[in-house]
């Protein structure tokens, strides 16, 4: 049975994939303790952005780990036809990726900018989010999505903040120079 968390959920404030938090993950968890019951927030710590496999916990964290091990399937899949590669070795579980998926990865694997191809593979992971949340308002679904969400979030907090730049900046740049020398 799944229990309605009115009061916590309408207390939280409104998540924007363009806007900062008002909010970081880790005071999310905190005050979930205080509202939600013990199975539930244990639940809702599993929800964790990079998943890809849920070990059938509760059917959204299932629905969120088959998302994230088909996008980075389909990723390895059109990184390595550009080197030349088969991505049977690096790919888990079935082939199957959804054509709205495969058709948004393509464009973003045109994007140069690696902070900005993974913004937008954000972008479609909050929107898949969206899509999990319709017809849940005040249960543990909605909250782990938001959570999915504030983690998101959380990572771009880090990024822009002077210890992510450089840290990206270190990263980008070694990048470079392993293209170069492929």
């Amino acid at each position: 049975m799944s229990c309605s968390y009115y009061y916590f959920v309408a207390s939280l404030p409104t998540l924007s994939f363009e806007k900062p938090a008002n909010i970081l993950y880790a005071a999310f968890l905190k005050d979930a303790q205080q509202h939600l019951d013990p199975r539930d927030l244990e639940l809702l710590a599993q929800a964790v952005l990079e998943a890809i496999d849920s070990r059938g916990a509760h059917p959204f964290l299932d629905q969120w780990a088959d998302l994230n091990r088909r996008l980075k399937n389909e990723i390895v899949r059109f990184r390595a036809k550009k080197l030349g590669q088969d991505p049977g070795e690096f790919t888990q579980g079935d082939a199957y990726v959804p054509l709205d998926v495969i058709e948004r990865l393509g464009q973003i694997t045109k994007i140069s900018n690696p902070l900005e191809a993974e913004k937008a593979i954000d972008q479609l992971r909050w929107e898949k989010l969206d899509e999990y949340s319709v017809g849940h308002f005040f249960d543990l679904e909605v909250l782990m999505a938001y959570g999915l969400k504030l983690q998101i979030l959380d990572r771009y907090h880090v990024i822009h903040s002077g210890q992510g730049e450089d840290a990206f900046e270190r990263y980008h740049q070694v990048e470079i120079f392993e293209k170069i020398q492929v």
